[in-house]
């Protein structure tokens, strides 16, 4: 017991020592917990539980209190728990989507608090806040040129859109810009909604886009919920369609690798590391550190091929059989290593 006691104190003195080998910022020193809103404005589905989940856990690991706000889509909500963090006067700020021409006004009156904001999928002018985004353009072009290339440049399509919102807008536009090198491809539909019931919405509007259009071989469905929409329509129809979507989660593995399934290809990040990543950049901000305007996240092409093949059935799977999409590290600095070696 005493050998368990000894050994137990040199593990806590050794991580107290790592930590103090590091400058730990005074905002985050002698067990300082600074307080990080998250705003939210989408909060179902797999995706978003997973970038909640990468976000708290985040949190925890460098030693922040993270206060939650879900809009459910409602714009005006959304701007109601933002003026609601400002008020409570929180460290810093991280707004999860959102629409620009809502959020603009809160996010100008949050720095001129002196609050530290970072979007995700938000674009805003105001040059105080850092913009982490997917690289939305990339993931755009290789789903748009994955589907283009099982069509062999010729076919009617079927796009799932609703505009905007920043990632779907970059999306979309790489998409524009793609097909017109392609004139053999024909856009025979556009149709979207995004609720909060968006897949049996966009399912319904699928399926009626089918029958009105049914040479349709193919759908770009640019967002997840639209993809699993957008599938089950064609299964319920029996349709030879293929469907491309964009962002993954364990839904999604589970729904691609389905017997008989549709949906075969999609372009993504990891929706937990985004999490992690949005804590950190409020972390830096908040220890008085600079980072670029502009933060990218990486995406990798995932296909219903690959997944069968490994045997991936989960996110965990995933992110051992293509470690380039676990990409762990962004952001990670040695103080917050070593704060979150001492709070294991």
């Amino acid at each position: 017991m005493k050998a368990l006691k000894l050994l137990l104190s040199l593990l806590a003195l050794t991580a107290l020592t790592s930590v103090a080998a590091q400058t730990v910022p005074p905002a985050f020193a002698g067990g300082k917990q600074p307080t990080v809103a998250l705003v939210r404005q989408l909060c179902t589905g797999d995706f978003f539980s997973q970038w909640l989940n990468g976000a708290q856990t985040e949190a925890k690991a460098i030693g922040m209190k993270l206060v939650t706000y879900c809009a459910n889509g409602d714009d005006a909500k959304m701007a109601s728990d933002m003026q609601i963090a400002i008020t409570q006067k929180v460290d810093a700020i991280i707004i999860d989507h959102g629409r620009d021409a809502t959020m603009a006004p809160v996010v100008d009156k949050a720095t001129k608090a002196g609050i530290k904001v970072v979007t995700f999928d938000l674009t805003t002018t105001d040059p105080a806040v850092v913009q982490i985004a997917q690289n939305d353009f990339l993931i755009g072009l290789d789903v748009t040129m994955k589907m283009l290339s099982d069509l062999n440049g010729t076919g009617e399509i079927g796009l799932v859109y609703v505009g905007g919102f920043d990632p779907l807008d970059k999306r979309k536009a790489v998409f524009d810009a793609v097909r017109k090198f392609y004139p053999n491809v024909k856009l025979d539909g556009t149709w979207g909604t995004v609720s909060s019931n968006t897949v049996g919405e966009v399912e319904s509007q699928t399926s009626a886009a089918l029958l009105a259009h049914p040479d349709i071989k193919a759908i770009l469905a640019p967002y997840d919920a639209f993809a699993l929409g957008a599938m089950n329509a064609v299964s319920r129809q029996g349709k030879d369609v293929q469907v491309y979507g964009c962002d993954i989660s364990t839904a999604d593995i589970q729904a691609m690798i389905a017997a008989g399934s549709h949906w075969v290809a999609t372009a993504a990040t990891n929706p937990a590391n985004i999490g992690r990543v949005a804590v950190r950049a409020s972390a830096s901000l908040i220890a008085g550190e600079t980072l670029p305007r502009y933060v990218l996240i990486e995406p990798t092409l995932v296909t219903r091929d690959f997944l069968v093949a490994n045997k991936v059935t989960n996110m965990a799977d995933l992110t051992r059989q293509m470690p380039a999409f676990a990409n762990t590290m962004q952001l990670l600095t040695p103080w917050m290593s070593a704060l979150e070696k001492s709070n294991m």
